[in-house]
C-alpha cells in the first residue's frame, strides 16, 4: 500500500514513517515507478512503535539483526569484487550473466532486495499457442527432409521403425535443427514457422543475430525446451516452458534478445492452414513413395527378396527367419533361446520359375500329416510374396495403392485356411488348401482328437504375365 494509506491506517504522519525507514526499522519495497510499497508487516510494526508497545530492547535487537544481515551482504559484495579482480576481468571479456546470477541467488538466499538486479525488459512473445504452432511447422519441415533422405537415399522403411530407431531419428532432427535454424535466424531473423506468424528475433539493439549467437540460442532451445529429445524428460521441459510463458516469464534462450510478433490477422491464419496443407501433403506423398518397393519391373531372385523384405519391414513382421539373396530361408534365432511350440508351423521352400534369370512365377507347398497339435497358417508368406511381385509391376504408381488393395483383400478373404484365387496388376495368385482332422478357430487349425486322420495341404502360386507355376 502507499504511504498515504499507511497514514490512515496507523495515524502516524509520513515524516515519522520516513524516519523509521531511514533508521531501517521498516523496509518498504520500491516499485518500478519508484513509489514505496508497504506490506501488512510494515504497517503492524509502525503501529507497534507508535503505540509504544515495543520496548527499547526489542527495537535495538531488531536493529542489530538488520545490521548483521547488511554486514553479511556487504561482505559478500566485497568477496565478489575480489573474485572479479583475481580473474583479471575486463569490460570486454567480463561474464556479466555469471555474476548477475550469483547476485540474484544471494538475494534469494538472504530474502533481501539488496542484490536484486533490474533487467531491461525486451519485447517477448508470450503466446503459447502461436509459439507452439510455429515450432510445429519447423519440426514438420525437418521431419519431411529427414524422411526423404531415409526413404530415397537409403531405402529405409520408416513406418516400421521401432522405439530406438524413432529416438535416433529425433536426435538427427535435433542436430539438423542445430545447424539449419541458426542459418534462418542469422539471415532472415526468423524461421519458416515463425515467418507464418510474423515473428522476428533480433538482438537487443535490433540487429540480426550472428550465426554463432543464433546457434547458441538454438542449442538452449534443444537443451531447455526440448530436453535433448529424451523421452518423458522432453515432455517435462515442454511443461516448464509452458508454465513460464503463461506467467509471462522470459524463457532461458530468449534472454538479451528481442522477440516480436505482428498482429494476428485472418491472412496469417489462412497462411498457417496453407502451409500445414503443403507439409501434410508432402508427408502423405512420402508415405505413398515408401509403399513402392525398391525394385520395379522384371525381378531377379535377389530383387524379389529385397521387395519381400521391404514389405515385411513396412508391416513390422518380426520373424525368426529371413531370406538370403538366393530366396532360401536362414534362421536368425539365437541357438541359446528356449522355444516352446504352442502350434506347428513350417517355413515353406520357395520355388522360382525363371526365364533368363527373370522370375515368371513363385510357388511353395506345405504338407503336414499325423500332427496332433494346432497348425498356424502361412498367410504372411502369401501376402509378402504377392506384394513383392505386384508392387514391381509398371502399372503400379503413387496413385493406385497396391499395398492397401492387397491388405484389404487380405483381411476380406482371411487367407488362413480357405482356398482362393485373385489377380492384381497382372499378377495372378491362388491358394489350394485342404485339411482333415482339424477345425479352424481364430486363424489357427485345432485338432479334433476323435478324428482318425490329421492332414493338411497348402499349395500357393503367384504368376507374372500368365506364366503358370509348375505344380509338383
Amino acid at each position: 500500500m502507499k504511504i498515504s494509506e499507511v497514514e490512515l491506517w496507523t495515524g502516524m504522519d509520513r515524516t515519522n514513517i520516513r524516519y523509521y525507514e531511514k533508521e531501517s526499522l521498516i523496509s518498504p519495497v520500491r516499485g518500478d515507478n519508484g513509489y514505496r510499497d508497504f506490506t501488512d508487516e510494515d504497517v503492524e510494526k509502525i503501529r507497534t512503535l507508535f503505540e509504544g508497545r515495543s520496548s527499547l530492547d526489542r527495537i535495538l535487537e531488531e536493529q542489530l539483526t538488520i545490521l548483521e544481515e547488511q554486514n553479511e551482504e556487504v561482505n559478500f559484495a566485497k568477496d565478489l569484487c575480489r573474485k572479479m579482480l583475481r580473474e583479471d576481468s575486463s569490460l570486454l571479456n567480463l561474464d556479466v550473466r555469471k555474476y548477475l546470477n550469483q547476485l540474484e541467488h544471494k538475494s534469494k538466499e538472504l530474502n533481501t532486495n539488496y542484490f536484486s538486479v533490474k533487467r531491461d525488459r525486451l519485447p517477448q512473445v508470450y503466446s503459447v499457442l502461436n509459439r507452439a504452432l510455429a515450432r510445429l511447422i519447423d519440426i514438420q519441415i525437418y521431419s519431411v527432409i529427414i524422411d526423404s533422405i531415409l526413404i530415397w537415399g537409403f531405402h529405409f522403411v520408416t513406418t516400421g521403425f521401432n522405439f530406438l530407431q524413432h529416438f535416433a531419428v529425433s536426435v538427427i532432427m535435433a542436430l539438423m535443427m542445430l545447424f539449419i535454424e541458426p542459418f534462418f535466424l542469422s539471415r532472415f531473423a526468423t524461421t519458416p514457422g515463425k515467418a507464418v506468424f510474423g515473428m522476428k528475433i533480433t538482438s537487443a539493439g535490433g540487429e540480426y543475430l550472428s550465426y554463432r549467437e543464433a546457434m547458441r540460442r538454438t542449442f538452449e532451445v534443444i537443451r531447455y525446451g526440448l530436453g535433448f529429445q529424451i523421452p518423458i524428460y522432453n515432455y517435462y521441459r515442454l511443461y516448464v516452458s509452458y508454465k513460464a510463458l503463461k506467467e509471462e516469464e522470459t524463457l532461458p534462450w530468449d534472454y538479451d534478445i528481442s522477440y516480436t510478433m505482428k498482429r494476428e490477422t485472418i491472412y496469417r491464419r489462412a497462411l498457417f492452414i496453407s502451409v500445414e496443407a503443403v507439409v501434410i501433403t508432402a508427408a502423405f506423398f512420402l508415405i505413398q513413395v515408401e509403399k513402392l518397393p525398391p525394385n520395379r519391373g522384371e525381378l531377379t531372385i535377389a530383387e524379389f527378396v529385397e521387395n519381400y523384405d521391404h514389405y515385411k519391414n513396412i508391416m513390422n513382421f518380426d520373424e525368426d527367419y529371413e531370406l538370403n539373396r538366393y530366396g532360401e530361408w536362414i534362421s536368425t534365432r539365437d541357438e541359446r533361446d528356449i522355444v516352446i511350440e504352442l502350434s506347428h508351423f513350417e517355413k515353406p521352400a520357395f520355388r522360382f520359375n525363371l526365364k533368363d534369370q527373370i522370375i515368371k512365377s513363385v510357388s511353395f507347398e506345405v504338407k503336414v500329416n499325423g500332427r496332433k497339435m494346432p497348425l498356424s497358417s502361412n498367410r504372411i508368406e502369401i501376402l509378402l510374396t504377392t506384394l513383392a511381385l505386384a508392387g514391381a509391376q509398371k502399372e503400379v504408381s503413387l496413385f493406385n495403392d497396391v499395398f492397401d488393395e492387397m491388405i484389404n483383400d487380405f483381411y476380406l478373404h482371411g487367407w488362413d485356411f480357405s482356398s482362393f484365387r485373385n489377380s492384381l496388376y497382372g499378377v495372378e495368385y491362388e491358394a489350394e488348401i485342404s485339411y482333415s482332422g482339424y477345425e479352424e478357430m481364430s486363424g489357427v487349425l485345432l485338432t479334433i482328437d476323435e478324428a482318425d486322420e490329421h492332414s493338411y495341404s497348402l499349395y500357393f502360386s503367384a504368376e507374372v504375365d500368365g506364366v503358370r507355376a509348375v505344380k509338383p
